[in-house]
């Protein structure tokens, strides 16, 4: 999770260094964070209730599976 929030951060700033606007700074900052907020308690009920090992499978493939918009 570390690793995802340290590339999460990277592609923030990658944008606004590429752009140099401080509203692509706060939307990316957004559209990156929210869903975790929003999320977070959900998804720590569902993973406490079900096999960890096979959740981070799922959700690592799910990673991997998703194509980048920067390519």
């Amino acid at each position: 999770m570390f690793g995802s929030l340290l590339v999460q951060f990277a592609l923030v700033w990658w944008e606004t260094q590429k752009t140099g606007s401080a509203t692509i700074l706060a939307t990316a900052s957004l559209v990156a964070f929210l869903p975790m907020v929003f999320l977070g308690p959900f998804a720590g009920a569902i993973v406490d209730r079900n096999n960890r090992k096979t959740i981070m499978i799922l959700t690592d493939s799910l990673v991997a599976l998703t194509p980048s918009p920067w390519c």
